[in-house]
């Protein structure tokens, strides 16, 4: 039988700090629970991609399948048979008055509002009373967030930007028009990722805020997660990529942490990725569909997001240079020596 507990249903969007979000919620699952908030393991220990893998087609996504160890459709196939009954079992033995699970890929991956009825179903088992809870940034800031995080995934493509607003990765109105279908508007709460206007000047305080609850004392607050690389040596990482890849012959390749590692290490400061006139024409792309999610989330803004405005006009300084890309292999070569010597060091 359901229960009578609430459901935060948090969707990302990506690249607005989630994985800060879901690292501080699980290295803090016993204060939550004290103060009456459950972060359940079933969906996963960190980030909760089991609800995206319960969602989605079972053909879909082995990468998200990979991160809970299910490598086979059998595997698979147990896990989503299991997952609303073992996330049951977790809440009611709880006795918490509210659940809160988190994933990115609830926005990112779930495109089809066939995939968001078949979560929304199944957790409505679990209780009928789901509350989503997204945030969104400007989508000048997301795409070249996003590209640097698709590097250091291993992709091997030049920066390419979007410019049609069909892509429903960058358009919000579609994607909470998607959402609002199947849970209705009333129960979506929209957040804008600005650092500058988080209640109490930080995320996590803006985020308890958003799901109306009082930041329980004593967290554990993680450092920010997924470091910016500089231009340059994202340049340097996505051509490395090709020699360097995550897997080989179906395995991961044991030599790609250390080069994540070691480029995070030796990078300069973040600089652009895209110039100031592509970065404008992606701000343009979507400021008519940004303003239909502002009339109905934010009524009297005229805008969502405030216009693009370059901080450094100019071409972008994302071209490697050979003394830039000479530097970088001497400094990886030196850190991989100082590893080697380091035990034999008297």
């Amino acid at each position: 039988m359901p229960s009578s507990q609430t459901l935060f249903l948090h969707i990302g969007t990506e690249k607005t700090g989630t994985t800060t979000l879901q690292t501080m919620f699980a290295e803090n699952r016993e204060t939550l629970s004290n103060a009456g908030l459950l972060y359940p393991y079933t969906p996963g220990p960190v980030n909760h991609v089991g609800s995206a893998l319960y969602a989605l087609d079972l053909e879909d996504r082995p990468d998200l399948r990979a991160a809970l160890g299910l490598h086979t459709a059998d595997q698979l196939a147990a896990y989503r048979d299991a997952f609303v009954a073992r996330l049951s079992q977790e809440a009611h033995a709880s006795h918490c008055g509210a659940l809160l699970i988190s994933n990115e890929h609830l926005s990112s991956r779930l495109t089809q509002q066939a995939q968001i009825e078949r979560l929304v179903h199944g957790l409505r088992q679990v209780t009928p009373t789901i509350r989503v809870v997204v945030y969104l940034r400007p989508q000048y800031e997301l795409a070249p967030s996003w590209y640097s995080t698709s590097i250091k995934s291993g992709n091997t493509e030049p920066f390419s930007p979007p410019l049609g607003d069909g892509n429903y990765f960058y358009n919000y109105d579609k994607l909470l028009r998607n959402w609002e279908a199947v849970v209705s508007q009333g129960n979506i709460t929209v957040r804008l990722f600005d650092r500058a206007g988080f209640v109490g000047g930080n995320l996590i305080d803006d985020f308890f805020a958003a799901i109306g609850q009082h930041r329980p004392g004593g967290l554990i607050v993680p450092s920010d997660k997924n470091t910016s690389l500089d231009a340059q040596t994202l340049e340097f990482l996505r051509l490395a990529n090709k020699h360097v890849p995550w897997f080989v012959n179906g395995a991961q390749n044991s030599y790609r942490p250390a080069l994540l590692q070691t480029v995070e290490a030796i990078s300069g400061s973040s600089s652009p990725i895209a110039d100031a006139i592509t970065l404008g024409r992606i701000d343009a792309v979507f400021r008519d569909s940004n303003r239909r999610v502002a009339e109905r989330y934010f009524p009297g803004m005229k805008d969502l997001f405030p216009s693009f405005t370059p901080s450094q006009p100019g071409a972008n300084s994302g071209t490697l240079s050979t003394a830039r890309a000479v530097e970088l292999g001497i400094n990886l070569w030196k850190r991989q020596v100082d590893r080697s010597d380091k035990p034999r060091r008297v």
